[in-house]
C-alpha cells in the first residue's frame, strides 16, 4: 500500500490532470501508452527492477528530464492515467518507489503550470535557484497561435502590466513566441527553444544544427498554407559556410525530418507516415492529399465537363439551337479547355498506375523520350516528372486508397486476421502490417518507418494496437507473425490485453525450418552440398551454361537448373528436382569433357556406380522433403484456416510413414531417428505449445471429422489409454458422436472463447446476447449446443457435401441466439499464415532494385499500396474463392507450379472434396500403422489421435458421400433453452461437462 504522503500525491495529481486546459491536443495512446498500460518484459527480466522498467515507459513518453524541466503537451484519457499506473506501482515497490514519486511531483508540477499556477511555473523556471519575489496575478490574456489559443499570463508589478510600451514589446514578442509553439502537437509548448535537443541537417557528409527561428509574416507573394505552419517549423542553419541557409524542419521534436522549402506535397506525404506527430495532425494532412488525388481530380473534371453539357431549357420567348437542347457536347467542349483537363487529369492517373503496377523507376519519366513520346500522342498534356510523381501523384492516390480501404473494412462483418512482419532495405528498417477479412481479401496497411527503435515485443504492440482500435476489437478475430522471439513477445502482450483475440504463430516458418534441419543431418547434408556446388558451377560460368543448355535442348529436356536461394520456402527441393530432371545433359557435356566441376566429375561421369548413386541420393532427398513443400504451399494460401494445419501436420507424419517403409528409400537408422525427432520436435512447438488449443479445435468443429476414428480414443507412443464412454445427453448415446477426449478439449477451448468475450462485453458495457442474459441459461446452452454438434443432431446436421464448413457454420450463426456457432465463425474467419506480408516484403526486395536503392521506405508503401489495389481482381478472388483449396496435397507437378489447374467445366463441382480426400487418403494410409506394428518408429502426432482397423479406416474416404451425422436422426430438437430463474448472474469460472 502507498505511504499517505504518495496517496495525497496520487489525489492532486489526479485531480490536476483531470482540470488541464482544453487548448491542450488530445495525447493518443501511441504517444502516451497508459491505457492500457505495460511495460517492456525483457527489460524487467534482465534488470528485475520493476520501478526502474515502469520509469523507462514514462521516460519514452515525456522526455529525459535530466536536461529541462517535464512540461505537459497533451491532455486526455491518457494522460490521466499516469496518476493510476504510478499509484498501482508505488504499491506494488514501496522499496524502490522514490523514481515513482519523482515522476508524480514532476508530473503534478508540469500541470499546475499549465493550469497557470505562478508558484510553480516560478520553481519550474529557477530550477534550484533561489526564487524571485512572486507577483500576483491579476488576469490572463488568450492569443491564437497557429490555429490553437495559447494563455498568456499578467502579473502585478511585472513589465507585461504596463501600459503603451511594454503592451507594445509583448506585440513583438509574439512572432518568436509563435515560432517557437508548435500550434497542434503540444510538442514544445511553452518550452524554450534552449530546452529542446538540435536537429542536424546532413549536406555532403558533414551535419549542420538546426535551430529554430521565428516565423515572419511577408507582405507580398502567396501566403503559406494553415496546415504547413501546423506541421512544420522554421530553422537555421548553425555553421554552414557562407551565408546560413533557412530550413524547415517536422514539427515533432522526436523526428528529424527536414526541407528546404515548405513544399506542401513533400511536407504532407511525411505528415501522413511520420509516428511522432499526433493522431489530429495525421488525419488533417491525409485530408490534404485525399482532395488532391488524382483519381479525385480525374472525377471532378469529368464531372465537371458533364455540368457543361446538360441541356438546358430556354428562358420563355429565347431561343436555343437543337444542339443545346440535346445536350450533346460541343465540338469547343471536346477540344477546348475543359475537355484538355479532364484528359489531363485521367492521363495523371493512368502515369500513376503504371508506374506502381509495373514497377518502373520513377527517373524514367524525366527522360526526353519518354516525354517526346507522349507529346507525340497528347501535344496538351504536361507529363508528370519524377519528383511529381513521388511526392505528389503517388502518395496522393495511396491516401485516397487508405480511405476507400477503410471504408470497405468498416462494413466487413465477419473476423479480420491482423499480420506483421519486420524487414529492412539499405537504409531504414520498417514493420509491414496487414489485414486479412473473412472472405480472406488481403490490404496492406501500414509500413511505418522503424528506424533508430528497438523493435522489442513492446514496440510490436503499440503498433499493433493503433489498427486493433481503430478496426474495432470486435472485429479483429487474430493475430499472425513469424515466431521470431520479439513478434512472439508482441503477440503474447496483445493477447493479455485483448482475451478474445488469439495468438497464432505463421503455419508455414515451422515447416521450412523443418526442411532446414533435415538437411544438417549428415547423410543429407552431403548430398545438398554436391548439388550446390554443381548449381553454383553453372551460375557463375556462362560457357558451361551455354553449353548445358545446348545438350538440353539436343535430348530434348525443358528444365533448367534453379539456384537455391535463403528466401523462398523449400527452395532446397525445387533446386534438387530442377538437377534430377537436368542430369542427362549434366552427364554428357562433363563425359565429354566440355566441362569440368570440381570434386563433382566422378558423380556426374558416363554410368558409373558413382553417378547412379548419386542420382538415388538426389531422389531419396527429394522424396524426404517433397511432403513438407506440398504443406507449405497449401498452407501459403489466404483460404486456409486453422483446421488445415492441423490436417497438414498429420498428413505429413503420413507421408513420412509412408517414404521409411518403402524399399526404393534406402536410409541410415540414424538418418531416419533424425527426421523423427526433428518432426516431433516442429510438432511440439507448432501444436502442442500454441498459445492455444485452436488447432485441434478448428478439426474438432470440421463437420465431415467429428466422428472420424482420427480424432478416437487416446493412443500414446509406448501405450494405450481406453477412456471410458462418457454420457453425453442421456437417451442420445448410443449413437456415434465425438470421441470423448476430442468432446472435453473442444468444449473447454470454445466455453473459454465464450467467456472471455463475456468479459469484455460486460467490461466495456455492451448489450450483446452474452450479457443480457444469466451464467446458468448460457452454462445450459451451451451444454445442449454441443452434444447436439457432437452427435450430428439438428440444427448441426451436414447434408450439402459443396459446402464448406466455414460457410456451414455462417449459416448456422444466422440466428443470434446461437452459442457454438458464432464462435465456430470466428474460429474459421482465421487466416493462420503472414503470407500476405511475405509478399510485401518480396515487393520492398523488387521496387529496391539497384537503379533505386535510395529511395525511401515511405514512397515504396505508397506504390505498394497503389499495386495491390491495382492487381486485385474481384472475378479472379471469386474463383479462387469457390475452388479452396486449388491444391492438392498429393499432386505435386501442380503444387510446384509445373502444371496448371484444369478450369472448372459447367456444372461441375469445386475442387474442395478431391482436394481432401487426397489428404485424407495420405493421412489414412499412413496412420494405419503408426501407433501400431511400428512403434519403434517413434512420430509423435498427438496423444489424442488414435488408429483403428484398416476397415475402419478405409471408411473414412467416403466422407463426401457422408453428411457427419447418422441417418434416421433428422427429428429436430430445439437449441434454445427456457430462461432459468436464477436471481443472480454467477461467475463464469471453468467448464465441467
Amino acid at each position: 500500500m502507498a505511504t499517505p504522503n504518495a496517496s495525497l500525491l496520487i489525489a492532486h495529481l489526479r485531480q490536476a490532470l483531470q482540470e488541464l486546459p482544453a487548448d491542450l491536443p488530445l495525447g493518443s495512446h501511441r504517444q502516451y501508452p497508459f491505457a492500457p498500460f505495460s511495460y517492456d518484459q525483457n527489460r524487467l527480466e534482465s534488470t528485475e527492477d520493476l520501478a526502474g522498467t515502469v520509469s523507462c515507459v514514462f521516460k519514452q513518453a515525456f522526455g529525459w528530464r535530466a536536461d529541462s524541466p517535464l512540461v505537459l503537451k497533451a491532455r486526455g484519457t491518457q494522460i490521466e492515467a499516469t496518476a493510476n499506473v504510478l499509484e498501482e506501482y508505488i504499491t506494488k515497490c514501496p522499496e524502490n518507489s522514490a523514481i515513482l514519486v519523482k515522476w508524480a511531483e514532476d508530473l503534478l508540477k508540469a500541470a499546475r503550470v499549465a493550469l497557470g499556477d505562478q508558484a510553480a511555473l516560478e520553481n519550474m523556471l529557477n530550477d534550484g535557484k533561489p526564487p524571485v519575489k512572486r507577483a500576483k496575478r491579476t488576469h490572463t490574456n488568450k492569443r491564437e497561435v497557429n490555429g490553437v489559443q495559447q494563455t498568456i499570463l499578467s502579473f502585478k508589478g511585472s513589465e507585461s502590466s504596463q501600459p503603451s510600451k511594454n503592451k507594445e514589446s509583448l506585440k513583438r514578442k509574439a512572432p518568436e513566441e509563435e515560432a517557437n509553439t508548435p500550434s497542434d502537437q503540444g510538442e514544445s509548448d511553452g518550452e524554450d527553444v534552449e530546452n529542446v535537443e538540435p536537429k542536424t541537417w546532413v549536406c555532403r557528409g558533414k551535419r549542420y544544427p538546426l535551430i529554430d527561428s521565428k516565423e515572419t509574416e511577408h507582405d507580398v507573394g502567396r501566403p503559406a498554407l494553415a496546415f504547413l505552419k501546423k506541421a512544420s517549423l522554421k530553422c537555421q542553419t548553425k555553421g554552414y559556410p557562407g551565408k546560413e541557409r533557412t530550413r524547415y524542419r517536422c514539427i515533432s521534436n522526436d523526428c528529424a525530418r527536414s526541407w528546404a522549402s515548405r513544399a506542401v506535397d513533400r511536407i504532407s506525404k511525411h505528415t501522413v507516415k511520420c509516428r511522432y506527430v499526433s493522431d489530429d495532425l495525421r488525419r488533417l494532412a491525409e485530408l490534404e492529399m485525399v482532395q488532391k488525388a488524382p483519381s479525385v481530380l480525374a472525377a471532378e473534371a469529368e464531372s465537371a465537363l458533364d455540368d457543361t453539357t446538360k441541356p438546358k431549357k430556354p428562358a420563355p420567348g429565347q431561343h436555343c439551337d437543337s444542339a443545346k437542347l440535346s445536350g450533346q457536347p460541343t465540338l469547343r467542349k471536346l477540344v477546348g479547355e475543359a475537355g484538355r483537363k479532364q484528359s489531363s487529369a485521367r492521363l495523371d492517373v493512368k502515369h500513376t498506375y503504371l508506374f506502381c503496377q509495373a514497377g518502373i523507376p520513377l527517373h524514367i519519366a524525366d527522360l526526353a523520350c519518354w516525354k517526346d513520346a507522349w507529346n507525340e500522342v497528347a501535344p496538351y498534356y504536361k507529363t508528370p516528372t519524377c519528383s511529381k510523381l513521388a511526392d505528389a501523384l503517388i502518395p496522393r492516390e495511396a491516401s485516397h486508397l487508405r480511405e476507400e480501404k477503410m471504408k470497405l473494412l468498416s462494413k466487413e462483418t465477419g473476423g479480420m486476421t491482423l499480420s506483421f512482419d519486420g524487414g529492412s532495405t539499405t537504409h531504414q528498417s520498417f514493420t509491414s502490417i496487414s489485414v486479412i477479412t473473412a472472405n480472406r481479401r488481403t490490404f496492406l496497411l501500414e509500413m511505418p518507418d522503424g528506424s533508430g527503435e528497438s523493435h522489442t515485443g513492446e514496440f510490436y504492440k503499440l503498433l499493433i494496437e493503433t489498427w486493433i482500435l481503430r478496426l474495432g476489437i470486435a472485429k479483429v478475430v487474430a493475430i499472425v507473425s513469424d515466431n521470431a522471439s520479439n513478434a512472439r513477445n508482441g503477440r503474447s502482450l496483445l493477447q493479455e490485453a485483448y482475451p478474445t483475440i488469439q495468438n497464432l504463430p505463421d503455419a508455414c516458418h515451422k515447416l521450412n525450418s523443418l526442411i532446414g534441419d533435415i538437411c544438417g543431418l549428415e547423410e543429407i547434408k552431403k548430398i545438398v552440398v554436391y548439388a550446390r556446388k554443381i548449381i553454383s558451377h553453372f551460375h557463375h560460368s556462362l560457357q558451361a551454361t551455354a553449353l548445358l543448355e545446348s545438350a538440353l535442348l539436343t535430348l530434348e529436356i525443358n528444365s533448367r537448373l534453379r539456384t537455391i536461394g535463403n528466401t523462398r520456402f523449400a527452395n532446397v527441393l525445387w533446386a534438387i528436382e530442377a538437377l534430377i530432371e537436368c542430369l542427362p545433359g549434366l552427364r554428357k557435356i562433363v563425359t565429354s569433357g566440355q566441362v569440368k566441376i570440381k570434386d563433382c566429375d566422378r558423380i556426374l561421369r558416363g554410368d558409373s556406380t558413382g553417378t547412379v548413386r548419386f542420382e538415388l541420393e538426389l531422389k531419396q532427398v527429394a522424396a524426404v522433403l517433397a511432403p513438407i513443400a506440398r504443406a507449405i504451399v497449401c498452407l501459403e494460401s489466404p483460404f486456409a484456416n486453422p483446421a488445415d494445419v492441423y490436417m497438414h501436420w498429420l498428413a505429413l507424419a503420413a507421408w513420412l510413414q509412408r517414404i521409411f517403409k518403402d524399399d526404393t528409400i534406402d536410409l541410415t537408422p540414424k538418418t531416419v531417428e533424425g527426421i523423427v525427432l526433428y518432426y516431433n520436435h516442429r510438432f511440439q512447438e507448432v501444436i502442442d505449445d500454441a498459445p492455444s488449443d485452436i488447432y485441434f479445435t478448428a478439426l474438432c468443429l470440421d463437420p465431415r471429422w467429428r466422428h472420424s476414428k482420427v480424432l478416437g480414443k487416446s493412443n500414446h507412443l509406448a501405450a494405450r489409454v481406453v477412456l471410458s464412454g462418457q454420457k453425453i445427453a442421456g437417451n442420445l448415446s448410443n449413437e456415434p458422436q465425438l470421441q470423448p477426449k476430442a468432446y472435453k478439449r473442444l468444449g473447454e477451448f470454445l466455453y473459454s472463447m465464450i467467456g472471455a468475450q463475456r468479459g469484455f462485453d460486460k467490461k466495456h458495457g455492451l448489450k450483446t446476447y452474452l450479457t443480457e442474459h444469466k451464467t446458468s441459461h448460457l452454462k445450459r446452452q451451451f451444454d445442449l449446443e454441443l452434444d447436439l454438434f457432437s452427435f450430428g443432431r439438428y440444427p448441426f446436421v451436414y447434408q450439402d457435401k459443396s459446402e464448406s464448413p466455414h460457410d456451414w457454420w455462417r449459416r448456422l450463426a444466422c440466428d443470434p441466439a446461437s452459442l457454438i456457432p458464432a464462435f465456430a465463425v470466428r474460429i474459421y474467419d482465421i487466416c493462420p499464415n503472414s503470407m500476405v506480408d511475405e509478399r510485401v516484403m518480396s515487393n520492398v526486395t523488387w521496387l529496391n532494385s539497384p537503379l533505386r536503392n535510395r529511395q525511401r521506405i515511405e514512397l515504396t508503401s505508397s506504390i505498394i499500396e497503389v499495386r495491390q489495389w491495382a492487381n486485385f481482381s474481384e472475378k479472379k478472388h471469386q474463383l479462387s474463392h469457390a475452388r479452396k483449396p486449388a491444391l492438392s496435397f498429393k499432386d505435386m507437378e501442380r503444387t510446384s507450379g509445373h502444371r496448371p489447374d484444369p478450369p472448372l467445366r459447367e456444372g461441375q463441382p469445386p475442387l474442395l472434396d478431391g482436394a481432401m480426400l487426397d489428404l485424407l487418403d495420405s493421412t489414412v494410409n499412413g496412420l494405419q500403422d503408426l501407433y501400431g506394428k511400428n512403434q519403434a518408429l517413434g512420430l509423435h502426432v498427438d496423444p489424442d489421435i488414435s488408429v483403428a482397423d484398416l476397415d475402419e479406416l478405409t471408411e473414412l474416404l467416403e466422407v463426401s458421400g457422408g453428411d457427419g451425422s447418422q441417418k434416421g436422426t433428422e427429428n429436430r430438437k430445439d437449441v434454445q433453452v427456457v430462461e432459468v430463474s436464477d436471481d443472480e448472474d454467477g461467475e463464469w469460472g471453468e467448464w465441467r461437462p
